[in-house]
């Protein structure tokens, strides 16, 4: 196996270019499920501006600190449970600083349901419950968060 990752690298930038100039505005953002740590971050971040710079951008940190600093949301995964994440992570001096948090949280199966002739396992939460996280998460002012780029910009 070719530990040698450039090639892949480039052509992962390469794609991304395409797709971003071929959809534009139409695609408002990525969520990518990989941080391997030899990825050209900056490279790729860019590569998913183009034609469109407003288009926002995070690598999947799952419970980690963030991967690089070119990405404009934060992106984990509460899995089953119904967490809100420390403000303080998201703070200006936390370690996710600044970033706009998102999270994934199991609705039914967890990841994906991948058993064929079986029934989809029931919903994990209550509407009740799942109105209740969102109004804390509101007033927790976790979804006011501002991205990493209004932190730099000084916004």
């Amino acid at each position: 196996m070719n530990k040698d990752k450039s090639q892949f690298f480039k052509n992962e930038a390469n794609i991304l270019t395409e797709i971003s100039l071929r959809y534009g505005k139409k695609v408002a953002g990525f969520w990518f499920d990989d941080h391997n740590p030899m990825q050209t971050f900056e490279k790729l971040y860019r590569a998913t501006k183009a034609g469109n710079p407003d288009r926002i951008v995070a690598w999947n940190s799952w419970i980690l600190p963030i991967s690089t600093k070119f990405q404009d949301y934060y992106v984990g995964e509460f899995g089953g449970a119904l967490i809100l994440p420390d403000t303080s992570y998201f703070g200006k001096s936390g370690p996710a600083g600044g970033l706009q948090p998102h999270g994934m949280i199991f609705g039914d199966d967890p990841w994906h349901h991948d058993h064929p002739d079986t029934n989809i396992e029931p919903p994990r939460f209550a509407t009740k419950q799942l109105v209740d996280y969102v109004k804390k998460y509101i007033a927790s002012n976790l979804a006011q968060m501002r991205s990493l780029r209004q932190v730099i910009r000084g916004k």
